[in-house]
Parts: structure tokens; sequence; C-alpha cells
């Protein structure tokens, strides 16, 4: 069995330990665990433990960065390679980063070797991170460290506040230099050498339906017209993906997953109520509190993936899906930002998603239509609410809810669902 706990004194030798596994990246690393042991008794800094039957499997170590009163480093997160690839990190890292955000931290951020840039450096930006820079000879000759932040935003925020927000902490507070702002686009620059600094053209899209081929279109004229290199489209609506060789698209959903708590208003059609099973919550849901099974018996969802029957209408990427556990609960239990909706037959969804996973090739066709389609939605960002909502308080705030089926919700009845789940984060 496995869980994340708490650290112990007992545990004062295994965690020095494991923490020694790293020591090649990190020379001095012993006679900094051996200084940081106190401080993590005495609570100056937290530590986060992955037991596995007894064994100290993975460790995360955080606490409030000298001279800062609202940023947190993560000063160590390390799985041991024989417990890699079961989901583990992802939980421990949505765990850590949740206990900071709950506290109100406005940056978190964390630094890695050259050697580990492969295998973490997409993996914190799923989690929000940006890369913010690569310093050179910190802690060995000729190598560096690379350096990533996490600007956590606690406001919910409409189209008005978009591009003023955006503006200020997806650049200016990065090291951009705004050199104009117009009503759709602005200019912005960094420098990236010694001598040399590139023009980039932010371009902010607010309107619903707009396609990216119009976008596309329009935004290639302004990088003429304005001497930029490149393009960062910054969009208030999901959009369709393309593929421009200088143009980055950043959606509703990258800059919610990049400001986590930031709520992005999106009026009537904000997301949707549906039924999931417990063992499936349990799985999506874990918080690290109960015990689980060993990972090689897959207890964890190594991709956060629901499977329904492709019934439901307008579910688009960076909806919330409040999910509503049926029995023995009968409530929701909290909620996730879908990152991807796909509809597909069960053996492309299998491959795919569940190779690994905890449903099999007949678990999954059980949600298939006549025509053998099945609707998968990927969740990234997951939050437990603290209370479950029960159904008889869902029907005050969604009229003729049927946990049958599912529904569409807005923003106001969301934030009353929140409100009564003891939603964890606070919005100005």
């Amino acid at each position: 069995m496995f869980c994340f706990r708490e650290f112990k004194d007992e545990d004062t030798d295994k965690l020095i330990s494991l923490v020694m596994e790293i020591e090649k990246f990190y020379p001095g690393i012993n006679d900094w665990i051996n200084k940081q042991i106190p401080k993590i008794k005495s609570k100056e800094m937290e530590c986060i433990l992955v037991d596995v039957d007894g064994n100290i499997a993975g460790c995360a170590i955080s606490g409030v960065e000298k001279k800062s009163i609202s940023t947190i480093k993560l000063k160590t997160f390390y799985i041991a390679e024989k417990y890699r690839g079961y989901a583990i990190g992802p939980y421990l890292l949505n765990k850590v980063l949740d206990f900071w955000i709950e506290k109100g931290y406005k940056k978190i951020f964390v630094t890695f070797a050259e050697e580990e840039v492969g295998l973490l450096l997409d993996y914190f930006k799923e989690y929000g991170f940006l890369l913010d820079g690569i310093f050179p000879f910190n802690y060995r000759e000729n190598k560096s460290e690379y350096y990533m932040s996490k600007i956590n935003i606690f406001e919910s925020i409409d189209k008005n506040k978009f591009k003023d927000i955006m503006t200020n902490y997806l650049f200016r507070l990065r090291g951009y230099n705004i050199l104009s702002q117009e009503s759709e686009y602005c200019i912005v620059q960094k420098y990236v050498y010694i001598k040399e600094a590139y023009r980039t053209l932010v371009y902010f899209n607010t309107e619903e339906k707009n396609e990216s081929s119009k976008i596309i279109k329009d935004v290639k004229e302004l990088m003429r017209d304005n001497n930029c290199s490149t393009c960062i489209a910054v969009s208030y609506y999901p959009l369709e993906v393309f593929n421009e060789r200088n143009i980055k698209l950043i959606d509703n959903y990258d800059i919610e997953a990049i400001f986590f708590p930031l709520n992005l208003k999106k009026g009537e059609s904000s997301g949707f109520i549906s039924t999931i099973s417990k063992p499936y919550g349990d799985r999506i849901l874990y918080d690290g509190k109960q015990a689980q099974l060993t990972p090689d018996k897959r207890s964890l969802r190594k991709e956060k993936v629901f499977y329904k029957y492709p019934n439901l209408p307008n579910i688009k990427r960076g909806h919330t899906f409040l999910f509503y556990e049926s029995e023995p609960t009968k409530g929701i239990i909290g909620e996730g930002k879908v990152k991807e909706v796909i509809i597909d037959i069960p053996e492309n969804l299998y491959t795919r998603f569940n190779v690994k996973g905890v449903l099999n090739l007949k678990d999954i066709e059980k949600f298939q239509s006549s025509s053998k389609q099945v609707l998968a939605i990927s969740i990234g960002k997951f939050v437990k609410y603290k209370k479950v909502v029960s159904i008889e308080k869902i029907r005050e705030i969604k009229r003729g809810f049927n946990p049958e089926g599912s529904c569409l919700v807005n923003d106001l009845e969301i934030k009353e669902i929140r409100k009564q789940g003891q939603y964890p984060y606070t919005y100005q």
C-alpha cells in the first residue's frame, strides 16, 4: 500500500538516503539536507513523503523563500527511479501546489539541473510553470540550472480586464519590455543575447466565435506592419490548434493553468455536471490521505480521462467538469478543468490513454454509441471540495437536475456550487 504523509522524526535516515540520490547534480547536497532536517522537524519547511509499504519512495520539500513574504521555493521534488511512471509524481505535485496556493502565496518556483530538462521542463509546464531563466555555474562547473516559476492570480475576471491582466502578468512581470499597446495587441521585447532582442506581437482574442484561420491572417498582417519576427496569440476562448512556425497559441485552458486559481468568466456555458462512479472519483481526486494500492496495481489514473456516451453537447476545452459521484455519495465531490475533448472508436482511445491506465478495452466499449464512437474527456487541473454538495443542494441551484444525465451550468451556478462545496480558493 502507499500514501502521501507528513515527515516523522523516524524518517530522517530514509529521507537523507533518498535525497542523496541526486548528489550527482548537487555536490553539496549532503550538508544541505542535514541542515534542512531541523527546519522540517520544526515546521519551518513543509515536507510531504510518498510512503510505499514503509519505504520512502519520494518527497517534496518546500518553504517560504528568504526575504520574501509571498514566494515559495520547491526545494526538492523527487521520486525514486523504481517508482516512476505510475502517476505518483503528478498527484504529489498537485498536493504541494494546492497546499501553498490555499494559503494565498502568489509565486512558486523550482530549479533543476540541465541534465533533467528532458524529464522536467514539459512536466512543470503542465502545472502552470514557465521558464524564466537559465543560470550557469550555480552548483557545478560548466553546468547550468534551469529556473521555472508559477504565478498565482486570486481573481475571477471577465473580458474587460483580460488584456491588462495578461499584459502585466504574462509579460511585464516576466521581464518583457512593453514597447506599444493597441486595442487588440501589444508589442513586447525581451533581450535574449547580449546585443540582440526580438520584437514579439502579442495578439489578444476576446471573440468567442473567431476562427483560427482568421486570427492567423490578421496576425500575419500585424507582424509585417510592426516588424515583428514572432507572435503570441492569447485567447480568452478555446481555439482550434494551428501549426504556424512563428505563431504560438495560449488559450483559456492554458491561461487558467498558468495562473491557477485564476477564473475566466464564461457566461452561460461555463461547465457541466456529469455522473462518475465512486471508484473513479477516488482515483481522480486522490488527495493522499487514504492508503491506496501499490503503483504496480495501477491504483491511480496515469491519464486523467473520463469516458462517456457521446451525447454531451457543447463540451469545450477549458470547461469546468463538476464531478457528481453516484452511490453511495449522491453529491458533487469536486471539479476538473477540461483539457481535451475527443470522440473516437474505443480501440484508438485505449491505445492513446489506457494501455497503462486503470480501464481495459471492454470497459471503454461500454460507453460506445451505435456508431461505435466514445466520448473521452481529458482532465487537467482537478480540485477536491472540502464538503460534498448534496443532490438536494444541487437541485436548489440547478432546478431539474437529473443525475442519470448531464447538464450545462453557468458562471453563477458554478460559483454557488463552489460555495456549498467549500471550494478551497478565494477570489478578490
